[in-house]
């Protein structure tokens, strides 16, 4: 049986003997590295589960999001085009950094990957933001993500040790920034099926982070990839009644 300690260490911190990494020149290489730049080091058939994972999330957002754009009402096309980018190129870097091998690449793809996170938040908030709440209550939403997602990013390549130890942190709070606005959501009369699949979406996103720490379970990093991917599923549905005016 596990002790506490050894526990909370699988569960929150990389386990020793799953970790792989570059030598301590390496570091040197890539600006604001820490000392030693570090990865998970997944069996095969973990990276081929995460691989399976990546495509199906890939393949969808390829067929969803020409669709949204094309569906979406001619004065909200431009922020479902936005979204749909975020959406593809948070997938798309997240395929790319997670089945490369350890390397100075991966550690830059990686860079790539946590920047992708920071704007496909801000551009899911882009619909909902400017489309339903509005007025000065969506702007500010707006302005603000889409600040603290763009300050996300230059940090991460600025300075990309000091981000990855919040990102977690980061990231979650602002995909439940929402929650500061719910006066401004319920006023601006959004149908409930929307207001639902928000929720749904950052409930599984939060439930993730749970498999996302927990490194010494096998296939964690693609169950952690199957709920962004059931969360992303949910965003979508959201912002495709928004966009839409099925909302």
């Amino acid at each position: 049986m596990l002790g506490r300690a050894t526990l909370r260490r699988h569960i929150c911190g990389m386990v020793e003997d799953r970790i792989t990494c570059l030598p301590k020149e390496a570091s040197r290489a890539l600006a604001g590295a820490p000392e030693r730049i570090c990865f998970p080091d997944y069996e095969r058939r973990e990276i081929v589960a995460d691989g399976v994972v990546h495509a199906l999330g890939i393949a969808l957002a390829l067929v969803a999001v020409p669709w949204l754009v094309w569906a979406a009402l001619p004065g909200r096309r431009i922020a479902a085009l936005v979204y749909g980018v975020a959406l593809l190129s948070m997938l798309i870097a997240s395929a790319s950094y997670n089945m490369s091998r350890p390397s100075i690449l991966k550690a830059r793809l990686r860079q790539f990957d946590y920047s992708g996170i920071f704007l496909k938040i801000a551009g899911s908030y882009t619909p909902l933001a400017l489309h339903f709440i509005g007025g000065i209550h969506g702007l500010v939403l707006f302005a603000g993500v889409w600040l603290l997602a763009v300050l996300g990013v230059v940090f991460k390549f600025t300075a990309p040790a000091r981000v990855e130890r919040g990102s977690l942190f980061i990231f979650l709070a602002l995909g439940w920034v929402i929650l500061f606005c719910a006066r401004a959501l319920v006023s601006a009369d959004i149908g409930g099926h929307v207001i639902w699949l928000i929720g749904a979406g950052g409930l599984s996103y939060s439930a993730g982070v749970i498999f996302h720490r927990w490194h010494a379970l096998r296939f964690q990093n693609a169950i952690w990839h199957l709920f962004v991917v059931l969360g992303s599923g949910f965003i979508f549905l959201a912002n495709a009644l928004i966009v839409t005016g099925g909302g």
